[in-house]
């Protein structure tokens, strides 16, 4: 998708002065069954990986007893992974007595493996419960973009954003926005709540398309990675189309995903 025809007098880079839309951030996706009690031989895992401090991400985790004896001093490691995350410390959970829960917060860092240059969410993790004899269970996870974004994304319009646009491949997918159907106020609004940086948003002349365009940063072992994501919407329309342009491969599909979320 070409960068939106202006309205008159306009240029793509053309950022203005926006008001800021009063609007609830979108909820952060829910927790999902990690480890199921039968795999887990009585340990039953759900969580769901939610934006942190300074920037890294944080594994928020609920620990299930199902067995008929306490549990506790688990151990998580992570397998190589696009983003080389790995746990800060150890799970500080207290004793799970039988048929009961507890909750914690497990920070992540950025000093673990990568597992090559393509952008993925995928995390697999092992964990150990020394109190099941030592017993280590596996289990996989999707790590929401959101999670990942960094909070200094911010890129003023100009000709380095020109360029990066025009230069970089696109990919575009129209995804379920219910909330466009707030304007282009309501979607910018959410969108700044997750830490995409809204660069200018203009009309596309001679239609009732508004294209708003953002830009985002991820942490990588490589580096630093920015995404630009256009978002393109219409009055009384429950859709959007994105455009996102990457040199990295699979950033794609996590923004797809994360803005359908978002957009929800």
């Amino acid at each position: 998708v070409a960068a939106p025809a202006p309205a008159a007098s306009a240029s793509v880079m053309d950022a203005f002065d926006l008001p800021a839309a009063a609007s609830s951030a979108p909820p952060p996706p829910p927790p999902s069954e990690l480890l199921t009690a039968e795999k887990g031989q009585g340990l039953q895992i759900s969580g769901v990986v939610v934006p942190g401090a300074h920037g890294a991400p944080a594994y928020e985790l609920t620990f299930t007893n199902r067995t008929a004896a306490p549990l506790d001093g688990f151990q998580l490691q992570f397998n190589k992974n696009a983003f080389a995350l790995a746990p800060a410390s150890q799970p500080r959970v207290e004793t799970v007595p039988p048929g009961e829960s507890r909750r914690c917060s497990l920070p992540l860092a950025l000093t673990g493996q990568s597992s090559g240059s393509a952008a993925t969410g995928a995390l697999q993790v092992a964990v150990k419960s020394p109190r099941q004899n030592g017993a280590v269970f596996y289990f996989s996870d999707q790590v929401p973009l959101e999670a990942l974004l960094l909070p200094d994304a911010e890129q003023k319009a100009s000709d380095a954003f020109a360029q990066q646009w025009q230069t970089s491949p696109e990919q575009a997918r129209t995804v379920a926005a219910p909330a466009a159907l707030g304007g282009v106020e309501q979607v910018v609004a959410r969108l700044r709540a997750l830490r995409w940086n809204l660069v200018t948003q203009q009309a596309m002349a001679g239609t009732p398309f508004t294209a708003a365009y953002f830009s985002g940063k991820t942490p990588g072992p490589e580096g630093e990675k920015t995404l630009l994501v256009q978002v393109v919407t219409a009055p009384g329309s429950p859709e959007a189309k994105v455009a996102v342009r990457s040199s990295v491969p699979g950033f794609a599909e996590m923004v797809f995903a994360s803005m359908q979320r978002a957009l929800a």
